[in-house]
């Protein structure tokens, strides 16, 4: 579920044509990193309760734009993903502070995504990334495997595939 607070905006076009680059070009929003986040989320076009009770639509909007009642568009699920997951990555690059391939980008993204960009800046994984223990800090993903407290297998899946990600060298 995509559960972020939205910073200061800047056009979305400028997003995508100057991102913020932390070490070498980071794409921020591309496909194969939309296609990650859609293939763990799913796509609903009808708002529905999440396992937590988060009313839900799309590839796992949550917050402002989701309509009880409401049924979305392939069109409008694909503008809400692109904001949102422009957005959880702008976030992402916000707290890291160290240089970040594109796998360790995605991951982290996905993951923000998910628990919100609030929730993984102030995580473990942050922490360990910013004293430069990349391991760890990949590893510290497995955590984040709970939904109301209890540990969700969907979750503990996605995780799994996070941290390889991340810890996938670049070719």
């Amino acid at each position: 579920m995509s559960t972020v607070k939205t910073p200061a905006k800047a056009p979305l076009k400028a997003l995508v044509q100057s991102p913020k680059t932390i070490g070498a070009s980071l794409v921020l929003a591309g496909a194969s990193l939309i296609a990650l986040i859609a293939g763990h989320e799913g796509t609903r076009y009808k708002p529905y309760r999440d396992i937590a009770g988060v009313l839900t639509v799309c590839e796992g909007i949550t917050g402002a734009g989701v309509i009880a009642g409401k049924t979305y568009t392939r069109a409008e699920c694909d503008a809400l993903i692109q904001e949102r997951v422009l957005i959880a990555g702008r976030g992402v690059l916000s707290c890291v502070k160290v240089p970040l391939n594109q796998n360790q980008y995605n991951a982290f993204t996905d993951i923000a995504y998910n628990i919100g960009t609030t929730a993984f800046c102030k995580s473990s994984i942050v922490t360990q990334l910013n004293q430069r223990n990349y391991t760890e800090g990949c590893n510290r993903i497995a955590l984040y495997n709970k939904a109301g407290g209890k540990v969700v297998q969907g979750l503990v899946t996605r995780r799994e595939e996070e941290r390889r990600l991340c810890l996938r060298v670049v070719e």
